[in-house]
């Protein structure tokens, strides 16, 4: 059975949803349930919707008997299958959250994709007002400090952990809970 992202705080890291794409399913009536692309090194290079790159992007393997790419994002839940190879994990998981209606502070923080009128449509005097000290898409902006916060939904796989700051002293810095729970860094 593969995991449920709101009851395992594992799915947190990268590696933990990466393993949910390991071909382990060898039971005759679970064998279909196997990621269907290549897991290799050299597959890793190559394809687009590589595990690793899907884990990236927030998902985790949620394979069903109808089509066994079915992936979820361990955050928002959103559900994204019938991959292909050439396709962006980020720009589906970013569309499946907005047909869904919902915002997802992993995607938004990987993604760092505006709609036109917030960066290319604004004439290069407003970029200050966008990127200054303050300004909307400053990574301690309004905007991805909102995304920041929803990336701790689901808790902080730290809590407790000596050494490692609290979500509480994580939750205004400039860096998401990726790069701190990749490489732990002093609280800002």
């Amino acid at each position: 059975m593969a995991p449920v992202a709101s009851t395992s705080t594992s799915l947190h890291l990268v590696p933990s949803r990466r393993a949910t794409f390991n071909k382990s399913r060898k039971a005759a009536a679970t064998k279909g349930l196997n990621w269907p692309f290549a897991l290799t090194g050299a597959a890793a290079k190559a394809s687009t919707i590589h595990p690793d790159r899907l884990a990236a992007a927030g998902f985790h393997a949620t394979p069903n008997k109808l089509d066994p790419t079915v992936t979820t994002c361990f955050l928002c839940d959103v559900v994204v299958g019938q991959w292909e190879e050439d396709e962006d994990p980020v720009f589906r998981h970013k569309a499946a959250a907005d047909e869904a209606g919902t915002r997802c502070g992993w995607v938004t923080v990987q993604s760092h994709e505006w709609s036109p009128n917030d960066i290319d449509e604004r004439p290069q005097t407003e970029w200050a007002a966008l990127w200054g000290d303050d300004g909307e898409l400053h990574p301690r902006g309004g905007r991805m400090g909102a995304a920041r916060e929803h990336t701790f939904r689901l808790g902080w796989p730290h809590d407790d952990d000596e050494g490692i700051p609290t979500k509480e002293e994580v939750r205004p810095c400039s860096l998401s809970s990726l790069k701190l729970v990749l490489l732990p860094l002093p609280s800002c």
